[in-house]
């Protein structure tokens, strides 16, 4: 059984610093995969004008043998912004075959 942990780490210009950073993961037929979050940032570092969070998400079920690759989809709620409309970045593929 696999599951899987992913490690974030998350660059903010100091004005940022509240932003909020949520995790969308799909696998290679498009469906959603559920992502658990602790919501405990494991290291915040300030440096020059930047903030840099680092943080871990979990795939609770197996997924190995059930998909090729999985896309991480991250989006940003900006503080002062919609949260209902976040900043789509762009996705990251992880290949699970390798």
């Amino acid at each position: 059984m696999l599951n899987f942990l992913t490690r974030k780490q998350i660059t903010f210009v100091i004005e940022g610093k509240h932003n909020q950073v949520r995790l969308e993961a799909y696998d290679d037929q498009g469906k959603e995969i559920h992502i658990s979050t602790d919501g405990i940032d494991l290291e915040t570092i300030t440096k020059n004008d930047r903030i840099i969070v680092k943080g871990r998400s979990i795939i609770p079920q197996s997924i190995k043998e059930k998909t090729n690759y999985i896309k991480i989809h991250p989006k940003v709620a900006l503080t002062g912004g919609d949260p209902n409309d976040p900043l789509e970045l762009e996705p990251i593929k992880i290949d699970l075959n390798k």
